[in-house]
């Protein structure tokens, strides 16, 4: 099921390392630019300090919602694994198994 997405690998690698960077880059200016002269409410630095700033809220609700789709894919996996391996409730007979003796 999670397997099978749309998504490859190097897709989803990718968009994890432009995640990372504009995280980083967004933190960068918020520290450079936090003691900049004020030009009073029309102030432009002011406005995008603010846009890093929820972009910086924004991302860590988006982490937290990777984080537990993974969970979900591979705890769905491990499930399908583990009751693939173990015959829950099958005799010899089910089986169909002849004892030879």
């Amino acid at each position: 099921m999670c397997k099978n997405g749309i998504f490859t690998k190097t897709t989803t690698g990718i968009l994890a390392i432009l995640l990372l960077m504009i995280t980083i880059f967004s933190s960068i200016y918020i520290i450079t630019e936090s003691d900049h002269e004020c030009e009073g409410e029309d102030c432009r630095i002011c406005h995008m300090i603010e846009i890093c700033e929820d972009i910086l809220h924004n991302t860590g609700k988006l982490l937290s919602f990777c984080i537990t789709s993974a969970f979900m894919c591979s705890l769905i996996e491990f499930l399908t694994v583990l009751k693939s391996d173990i015959p829950f409730g099958k005799t010899l007979f089910d089986l169909k198994v002849r004892l030879n003796n």
